[in-house]
């Protein structure tokens, strides 16, 4: 990632129930809660912790490397410098060409806009980057790592032809071209071209012997001279130098013409350069002679707190590989710079360098009894990102058919105290390959138990260590005993939705399903360890964990659930329901307003759907229908309070014509609405919506025995009513003067909608 256009993210970590015994401190990261150990081989470990600061939780993954045994690292930066690569495809790469990759972590930043690495790069003597004041790590022959301060290569081009004697100087190696400054291109920057997009000189060389190093005499032949060109294809056996029209570097190129013999030297005066048969870039040193370095030159733009790579040395010459996971607020938050310098020099590293993080950072480990590498933390951009350049490490050790080294593949699982878990082991032959186990296994443990090949938690919080033993093979692991887990986790076993809070109607069921976490790790358990009770107030929960809500709405309270020395409340609500609407002719009408918000009870739990209602009322259920519009002015009825519940109801009423009021400017909001009342109102409301029109057709009601009744300014909102089939009335009756019943009005206000 190029440095400039990190993100900086500081994000809030709050573990729900802290408990269980305490690590060692780690002075960088926080308190450590979890370490996972396993010794990969004689000279190399695998080290994944768990640490805790101020509430938030950071997990990071480390590689601890020792020189001169089995293990060395390279680096890599793919085929070609330009384009970059994932992790996985990097370590797919190594591996095609013959490599044993055990683990690769990445290394030097790099341009987003191309995948190509800012600093140095040196692959198997090759010398194919320049390191662009740019921090190095380097490699030896026998695999020692060195991190080096701005290390400097020089490049000269002089032109042997006499006459034409003529030196040009230059630092870009395998760059990608900017308009200032000249660069030179290997076939080892790209199998396409120079990748230029502006236009300029080129001038295309032949190898004629040598080979590019960071101390090297190539002896080259200018093949040909090209101007107004943008990208120059490169090709094996060649080399480009260019420059674009911007830079002002004319004058080097024409310095040269087609069948000039031209010598190519490179000069590094850094001895651990120079001896350096694998080189990466890097970013700032953090650590220098066993102290850190001075913070306020260390990059600002990436100073907060993210995802981290960084690699260390020890005195004795141990190398120290570490990933921090960041930008999970949820679960690892990360590190800033210091954070991140200080655990580096708490781990015992003498020197120590920050590499590219955020979404860059990735670790991937060949895990005992898989066949390649899987990368072991959670990238931030949720898979790992192409980048410029890693480190990976090598096993030279020939294979033999014979396990050397026994593991678990669960190893560091997580038992809650008392259940019991089947031990998943492994075993490695000398070049770390997977081999299948040769006689029976058997393991021994500190604080639980083993039977058969199954664990037993103990009693005792914390790590137990597994001794494992096949024939000659050794190995040991850990299974980390849980007594109070930190996190509950409940769903809908149904829809394995997680649940926070619950929310059922009366008598609704839900099965819950229970998981156990600690530290950000699954918990195995026994279900029988989970225990379930609920307040007797809002229903009643089965031992295998079914919630029935009980019969009363208007409720909350809570399901609480044990687990080992943990107990943890799920808050459950039995929202309002209108209970005495349940078989009632009216029921379904009144429940659809009632969720559609339109209709509430005259309790939260009661509705009355036989008692009558009030002019306001049904006013009030229209204005909630139509969407509760904006009201510009106040009503005019001398009997509507401004401050009243309904006011806005009848103001927009009356600004819609739908409320006309009596001859004496009065509302009677309080008054029990007439059923013809209602039916005017209604009607007058569906004109408003355009929802009926003067057009609209109207019933004939010599059917109805009681029509006569029916006042003149009802007859025709009564007509449109029973055609479009919202009244039909009773027995052959409208009954109109009689008064409306809530139950009534919401099954024409329903009909209506």
């Amino acid at each position: 990632m190029k440095k400039t256009m990190r993100t900086l993210l500081s994000a809030a970590l709050a573990l729900s129930l802290l408990s269980g015994a305490c690590g060692a401190l780690a002075f960088g990261m926080g308190e450590t809660r979890y370490t996972l150990k396993e010794e990969l081989s004689n000279d190399l470990t695998y080290i994944n912790e768990i640490s805790e600061a101020g509430g938030k939780r950071v997990e990071t993954f480390a590689l601890e490397y020792k020189p001169a045994g089995g293990m060395y690292p390279i680096t890599g930066s793919g085929d070609t410098i330009y384009g970059g690569l994932t992790i996985n495809q990097a370590v797919t790469n190594a591996e095609k060409q013959g490599y044993n990759i055990v683990a690769a972590v990445n290394t030097d930043f790099y341009s987003q806009l191309n995948g190509v690495p800012l600093g140095l790069v040196i692959e198997n003597g090759e010398y194919k980057s320049s390191p662009e004041e740019e921090n190095a790590l380097c490699i030896d022959e026998e695999g020692r790592v060195s991190i080096v301060r701005r290390p400097e290569v020089k490049l000269k081009l002089q032109n042997a032809v006499v006459g034409k004697l003529s030196t040009t100087e230059l630092t870009h190696l395998n760059k990608y071209r900017t308009d200032t400054g000249l660069y030179l291109y290997t076939s080892a920057y790209s199998t396409v071209s120079t990748r230029a997009v502006t236009e300029g000189w080129a001038v295309r060389f032949r190898i004629a012997s040598g080979t590019l190093g960071v101390n090297s005499t190539v002896a080259l032949v200018v093949d040909e001279i090209l101007e107004h060109t943008t990208s120059v294809p490169i090709g094996d056996g060649y080399i480009v130098l260019t420059a674009a029209y911007a830079s002002g570097y004319e004058e080097e190129l024409t310095k040269y013409a087609v069948g000039d013999m031209v010598l190519l030297t490179s000069s590094c005066t850094d001895q651990t350069v120079s001896k350096a048969k694998w080189a990466s870039g890097g970013g700032d040193i953090l650590v220098e002679n066993g102290a850190l370095t001075d913070s306020s030159r260390w990059d600002k733009a990436i100073a907060g707190s993210n995802p981290r790579t960084a690699v260390g040395v020890k005195a004795d010459g141990t190398v120290v590989w570490l990933v921090v996971e960041g930008r999970r607020s949820a679960y690892s938050v990360g590190a800033d710079l210091t954070m991140l310098a200080e655990q580096m020099a708490s781990l015992g590293c003498t020197t120590a360098m920050n590499l590219d993080g955020g979404g860059a950072s990735a670790m991937a480990v060949r895990k005992p009894g898989n066949e390649t590498c899987t990368v072991v933390n959670a990238p931030s951009d949720g898979t790992p990102r192409p980048t410029g350049a890693f480190a990976l490490l090598v096993c030279r050790t020939a294979t033999e058919n014979k396990p050397e080294r026994l593991f678990l593949k669960n190893d560091g699982v997580m038992v809650l105290s008392g259940a019991s878990v089947t031990l998943d082991p492994a075993a490695t032959d000398r070049a770390m390959r997977p081999i299948a186990l040769q006689s029976s296994i058997s393991a021994t443990v500190t604080n639980g138990s083993v039977k058969s090949g199954v664990y037993t938690a103990g009693a005792v919080e914390g790590p137990d260590t597994v001794s494992l033993v096949s024939g000659d093979a050794r190995g040991t692991a850990m299974v980390y005993t849980v007594t109070a887990p930190d996190t509950v986790v409940v769903k809908d076993a149904e829809t394995n939705r997680e649940i926070s809070t619950l929310s059922l109607k009366r008598g609704e069921s839900v099965r819950l399903d229970v998981s156990l976490r600690h530290l950000g790790r699954d918990v195995t358990f026994r279900k029988d360890q989970i225990t379930f009770s609920a307040d007797e107030a809002i229903g009643t929960i089965t031992t295998d964990g079914v919630f029935t809500a009980g019969k009363k709405s208007n409720l909350s309270g809570s399901i609480t659930i044990k687990a080992g020395g943990t107990e943890w409340k799920l808050p459950v609500t039995i929202p309002a329901e209108l209970e005495d609407i349940e078989g009632h002719w009216s029921e379904t009408y009144v429940q659809e307003l009632f969720e559609r918000g339109i209709v509430t009870g005259v309790t939260p739990t009661e509705f009355k759907p036989n008692d009558e209602i009030r002019r306001a009322d049904f006013v009030l259920m229209l204005y909630r229908a139509a969407g509760k519009p904006a009201v510009d002015k106040a009503s005019t009825f001398s009997d509507v309070p401004a401050d009243a519940y309904y006011s806005q109801a009848v103001a927009w009423a009356q600004s819609a014509g739908i409320a006309a009021g009596t001859d004496l400017g009065t509302f009677e909001p309080a008054k029990p609405l007439l059923r013809e009342q209602g039916f005017t109102f209604l009607y007058r409301y569906l004109k408003a919506m355009g929802k009926v029109n003067d057009e609209t057709k109207e019933a004939d009601l010599s059917g109805f025995k009681d029509a006569s009744q029916i006042s003149a300014y009802a007859l025709t909102p009564v007509k449109v009513l029973v055609e479009l089939g919202t009244v039909s009335g009773d027995g052959g009756l409208l009954t109109p003067l009689a008064t409306m019943t809530r139950g009534q009005m919401a099954k024409v206000l329903c009909m209506s909608l």
